[in-house]
C-alpha cells in the first residue's frame, strides 16, 4: 500500500517458509468441517422452521449453474458457534477453503438425498464460492497494520480502477521434459503464484539424468478460474488533511468478477495479504498490500 511506511515499503517474509502461529492443526480441520456441516444443517433463525443457509443453496444453484455462491453472515456463525467464527477471522486462508468443502458436500448428499436425486462424482459438480457477510463497522485503510495480515478484515471506500477480467490456474500439472514425471501443484487465492520444483521428483531423477529445472507447465491439463484486479481507494472524508489518499489492491474471482466498476462506494470483506512485487521494489525486500474479496462488492 502505497504510503504504508515512510519509503513506502513494508518488511517482506516468505510466509510459505513459516507456519503460522494461529492456523489450524490437522487433526482439528475434521471438527472445523464437522461444525460447518452442523451450521448448514440446523442453523434457523429465532428457533423457527426456517433454515436459511439451506434454502439459499437451493436457490442458487437452481439460478446459477456455474457460479454457486453461499452467501454466510459472520453474526449468525458466531452466535452458533463462537470457536469457528473466531477461526475464520484468525485464519481465513485455511477455513475458507474447508468451509466451501463442507458446503458442497452438504449440498450434494444431504439435499441431494432429500430431494431423491442420484449422487454423481462430487468432484464433477459446481464448486461453491462463500461470500462472507457482517455488520461490524469498517475499518479506515489507515488503521490496517502488520498484526492484521493473513487475517479477514473489512474497510470501505470507492473503487478507482478495475482490470478487464483474466484467467487464472487454480492447478497448475507440470510434465519433466526428461522423464514425464507429472506433478500437480496447488495455486494459492489471490495475486500469489505457485512454486514448481527445480529438481525431479522421481526416486531416480539422478539414474535417468533429468536435469535441473525440468519441470514445464502443461496449459491443456491446468484448471483455471475468472480473477479482476480493483484498486481501492480512501473516501475522501476520511483523508487527513494536507494528505494524500490511500489505496490496496483488491484481487477478486470467480463470482466477484464484474461486480463493480470504478467509481463505485463499496464496503469489502477480505484476506488481507501481503504479495512480492517484482523489480526494483522487490530487489529493495519490499512488498506491496493486497486483499483477497470474499464479499459481494
Amino acid at each position: 500500500m502505497d504510503g504504508f511506511e515512510a519509503d513506502g515499503q513494508v518488511t517482506y517474509t516468505n510466509q510459505d517458509l513459516q507456519e503460522a502461529p494461529d492456523r489450524p492443526a490437522n487433526q482439528n480441520r475434521v471438527g472445523i468441517k464437522r461444525d460447518v456441516l452442523d451450521f448448514l444443517r440446523t442453523f434457523s433463525e429465532d428457533g423457527s422452521d426456517t433454515f436459511p443457509y439451506r434454502d439459499q443453496l437451493r436457490r442458487n444453484l437452481a439460478r446459477t449453474k456455474d457460479r454457486f455462491t453461499l452467501a454466510v453472515d459472520l453474526e449468525d456463525l458466531a452466535s452458533f458457534k463462537e470457536e469457528t467464527a473466531a477461526q475464520l477471522r484468525a485464519s481465513p486462508d485455511e477455513i475458507l477453503p474447508l468451509f466451501e468443502q463442507a458446503a458442497q458436500e452438504f449440498y450434494y448428499t444431504f439435499l441431494e438425498a432429500e430431494e431423491n436425486e442420484t449422487l454423481q462424482n462430487l468432484s464433477s459438480k459446481p464448486k461453491v464460492q462463500l461470500h462472507i457477510l457482517t455488520t461490524e463497522t469498517p475499518q479506515h485503510l489507515r488503521t490496517l497494520v502488520a498484526r492484521m495480515v493473513s487475517k479477514l478484515v473489512t474497510v470501505s471506500g470507492i473503487i478507482i480502477m478495475a482490470s478487464t477480467v483474466q484467467s487464472k490456474a487454480t492447478k497448475l500439472f507440470c510434465r519433466c521434459s526428461n522423464c514425464d514425471d507429472v506433478q500437480e501443484i496447488e495455486v494459492k487465492s489471490g495475486l500469489g503464484g505457485a512454486q514448481i520444483p527445480r529438481k525431479c521428483m522421481t526416486g531416480q531423477a539422478r539414474q535417468a539424468g533429468c536435469p535441473l529445472d525440468p519441470y514445464v507447465v502443461d496449459p491443456d491439463m491446468c484448471q483455471y478460474q475468472d480473477i479482476q484486479k480493483l484498486k481501492l481507494q480512501e473516501a475522501p472524508e476520511n483523508v487527513p488533511t494536507g494528505e494524500l489518499p490511500r489505496h490496496v489492491m483488491l484481487s477478486a474471482d470467480r463470482a466477484l468478477v464484474g461486480a463493480v466498476v470504478p467509481g463505485t462506494r463499496v464496503t469489502v470483506t477480505g484476506v488481507y495479504s501481503v504479495m512480492a512485487p517484482s523489480g526494483y521494489r522487490a530487489s529493495r525486500g519490499g512488498s506491496d498490500s493486497t486483499m483477497v474479496g470474499r464479499q459481494p462488492l
